[in-house]
Formats: structure tokens, C-alpha cells, sequence
């Protein structure tokens, strides 16, 4: 698959154990349908993605009032990606 304006080939979907874990729990199946029912901005779920900014107070917040997880659950899947992260170059 490339990329329609450079040609080049697309970059593979960066895993993100928080949105995935959630999306995974919730049969949701892309990052449009998460952010709709987060009621977020798609940029923002990219963002997060993307680790251009971390995961707010009031994302987790949000997350938890949507489909009932609670917040420890949320915060392990939380530490366990900034651990991934450190091991990363």
C-alpha cells in the first residue's frame, strides 16, 4: 500500500497499548470509531498514537465513563506502553 501523494509507502499503524487494549476490549475497529465514541477529535487519537502528546487525565476519564473500565486498569495499560516506550531507541 503507498501513500497517495508521495508515493511512498504508507507507515504502518503504530501500536498503542491503552487505545488498542480499549478497542480491542470494545469490538471497535478503528481509531474514527474510538474517537467518536470518546467524542475526541481523530487528530487527537493520531496524536496519541503517534506519541506527539500523552494520554490526558481527562482521556482516561473519558475512556472510563464510555465503557465503564476502571481507571487502575486503564493506568496499568498506561505504565505498560511507557515501559515499551523506554525499551525503544
Amino acid at each position: 500500500m503507498s501513500s497517495k501523494k508521495s508515493g511512498r509507502p504508507a507507515d504502518p499503524p503504530l501500536s498503542h497499548c491503552l487505545l488498542d487494549g480499549v478497542m480491542a476490549r470494545q469490538q471497535i475497529k478503528n481509531d474514527a470509531e474510538l474517537s467518536r465514541w470518546l467524542q475526541l477529535a481523530p487528530s487527537s487519537i493520531s496524536k496519541i498514537r503517534r506519541r506527539r502528546v500523552p494520554v490526558s487525565d481527562g482521556v482516561l476519564l473519558r475512556v472510563h465513563d464510555a465503557f465503564d473500565i476502571p481507571i487502575a486498569e486503564l493506568k496499568r495499560l498506561q505504565a505498560r506502553q511507557a515501559h515499551l516506550d523506554q525499551r525503544q531507541p
